[in-house]
């Protein structure tokens, strides 16, 4: 996904954040490629002339995009199916874009699994429990320790933005019972550290 593209490139959108007269799945051609002035990273604004006629730009630090052929062989079956599993997760969790520190969260998990100290399946946990939690139960003699105290520097930073991504995300979520309000957080935070850790094993 969003791979560097040059003019005359094949691109199928994914996901676009105000679609406007776009839809996933559309298709176009590479028509220019500019550094993204507003951004500060390796960001990019792509001109794209699409198929249905509209000459609408990609921002590739925020659109979702994969460069496609036009001839598909038997080879690239893995691939497309890899590719349909990522398109419907975005589409199904538009808010893990929208609400949360993808940069940050992708490169702990990074983190986390250089330090070697669990099996990633156990990862989402390591999202929301902070820092003493971690030390405390894997602390021990890990087997990456310059990765195992980045895990420690960012885990407050992290969990931090995992909350504040659910409370971003929470809508008509009220109650006259606090406990149960309380509760409903809680679900919520669980279940976003698990589709963020879906996310980051998707694409990365």
């Amino acid at each position: 996904m969003n791979p560097k593209v040059k003019i005359g490139d094949r691109l199928m959108l994914v996901y676009m954040e105000d679609e406007l007269d776009l839809s996933t799945k559309d298709k176009g051609t590479v028509t220019s490629v500019t550094r993204d002035p507003f951004e500060t990273d390796e960001c990019y604004i792509i001109g794209v002339k699409w198929d249905n006629g509209s000459s609408l730009s990609l921002l590739s630090c925020k659109d979702v995009y994969r460069q496609i052929k036009e001839n598909i062989t038997e080879n690239d079956e893995y691939i497309n199916s890899r590719d349909e599993d990522q398109m419907d997760f975005l589409l199904q969790n538009r808010d893990l874009r929208k609400n949360f520190n993808r940069d940050l969260i992708f490169n702990y998990l990074d983190k986390v699994r250089e330090s070697g100290v669990i099996n990633m399946y156990e990862a989402p946990k390591f999202l929301y429990s902070g820092k003493d939690w971690i030390d405390r139960y894997y602390g021990e003699n890990p087997l990456n320790q310059e990765s195992f105290d980045e895990v420690l520097e960012m885990a407050e930073e992290v969990k931090s933005e995992i909350i504040s991504g659910v409370f971003k995300s929470i809508k008509d979520l009220e109650s006259d019972d606090d406990d149960e309000y309380f509760r409903n957080v809680e679900r919520l935070v669980f279940k976003a550290a698990n589709r963020l850790f879906t996310f980051w094993k998707l694409f990365y």
